[in-house]
């Protein structure tokens, strides 16, 4: 017979408080964790910090009056990346139980990641390269371009974070 700890909510096919809340790769949970527990892992501060980024990033590119390629391209990155870490943020704070934790969702936010990774980069160097080309407007265009480089680290992170959950689901 087996011994289930005489614990009144242990028993055959039940989790017993010693194996209950045990995560499935990366700090991921199959149960609803507090939202003050899922504030604290590093993967859901970078992700507060990547919306709050791209979101000055687009809004201040899209300030400026004449909007060119590499502005468009640099909007473009900034609201769907804004979207992305907002959608990021809502499987990390409320862990839906069909999608986080999954090997597929580790995948795709690898992917998603390394893919807006690639993005910044190259919407921060063009817009960089065009704003100094054209009438040495580095000084008018520095908070979007320093915002894209600092939106361009902190996905490289949240890359290298979903990473290491992929490999370790």
């Amino acid at each position: 017979m087996a011994d289930f700890n005489n614990h009144p909510t242990a028993g055959p096919g039940l989790p017993t408080p010693a194996t209950s809340g045990v995560t499935h790769g990366g700090g991921y949970s199959s149960e609803p964790a507090s939202l003050l527990t899922s504030l604290r892992t590093p993967s859901t501060l970078l992700r507060i910090l990547e919306w709050f980024l791209s979101l000055i990033a687009f809004s201040t590119a899209a300030s400026y009056g004449d909007i060119t390629s590499a502005s468009r391209f640099i909007i473009f990155t900034g609201v769907l990346a804004w979207l992305l870490s907002s959608l990021f943020l809502y499987a990390a704070i409320l862990r839906p139980a069909r999608l986080v934790g999954t090997r597929a969702y580790h995948y795709g936010e690898c992917a998603v990641s390394g893919i807006w990774t690639l993005f910044w980069f190259c919407g921060s160097v063009a817009f960089a390269a065009e704003g100094c080309a054209v009438g040495g407007q580095c000084g008018e265009r520095g908070a979007s371009i320093a915002f894209g480089f600092f939106s361009l680290f902190s996905w490289a992170a949240s890359t290298w974070f979903a990473y290491h959950e992929l490999r370790q689901s």
